[in-house]
């Protein structure tokens, strides 16, 4: 939610308004090819400093590349569960 109130804000002055009709969902697009002919070598080597993110699912999107917009399909959810709570000793 502090990313999108980020991102909002920095958007505001260049006329963009937010998109506050549907809930914020964050994601990471791992990857996208319009053609499998036109698949390329990624740096997957680098590496990212770990942040803290809370996590209760993941989904398999299907993202299909339109005209009028991108189609966006949830092919799988895996519910994460909740670790149990520590039992007294």
């Amino acid at each position: 939610a502090d990313l999108k109130r980020a991102v909002d804000e920095m958007l505001a002055p260049l006329g963009w308004a937010p998109e506050n009709d549907k809930p914020f969902h964050a994601h990471l697009t791992l990857g996208r090819v319009k053609h499998s002919n036109q698949l390329i070598q990624l740096p997957w080597g680098e590496r990212l400093a770990p942040r803290p993110m809370p996590v209760d699912a993941i989904y398999l999107i299907q993202s299909q590349l339109r005209p009028d917009g991108p189609v966006y399909t949830i092919r799988h959810k895996a519910p994460l569960a909740k670790p149990a709570a520590p039992q007294p000793q």
